[in-house]
């Protein structure tokens, strides 16, 4: 879909930028906003529920007000059959074997050695070997 827009920006009296708003309002309450700037219009559909973000501020005299209001065209259902959601689990068929309920947690990634090497047989860091030198660990003799 391509990118429609309009934009305003202007300084206005206070009755027009009342009237803006009230046909906002009426826009809303319809369900269909057309923006119009001359030849260039963007009609919009607002859905039921909004985004609504305001802002207000006073700075050194200047005070500001700010709303923003924003909605995503809703989507087709999926349909998920077969799937339900409750406090309670399902009854296991009576020949199903007794198994632990399954928990979900991080995965960890298993390396297999290429020794064969039992932890409690590998030298620890710090551990003098039985090599020559009587190096740490991992150091070579010199």
């Amino acid at each position: 879909m391509s990118k429609k827009e309009v934009k305003l920006k202007g300084v206005m009296g206070r009755d027009q930028v009342v009237a803006y708003l009230e046909d906002l309002l009426a826009g809303l309450k319809s369900g269909k906003i057309c923006v119009q700037q001359g030849e260039e219009f963007v009609t919009l559909c607002p859905e039921q529920l909004i985004n609504v973000e305001v802002q207000a501020s006073v700075k050194k005299g200047k005070e500001k007000f700010e709303m923003e209001l924003v909605w995503r065209k809703e989507e087709a259902p999926v349909e998920m059959s077969g799937t339900r959601i409750s406090a309670s689990e399902p009854e296991a068929p009576e020949d199903a074997a007794q198994e632990l309920p399954a928990v979900s947690g991080p995965a960890v990634k298993v390396q297999a050695s290429k020794t064969t090497e039992s932890a409690a047989e590998a030298p620890k860091i710090g551990e003098e070997t039985a090599e020559a030198g009587g190096g740490k660990w991992g150091e070579k003799g010199k």
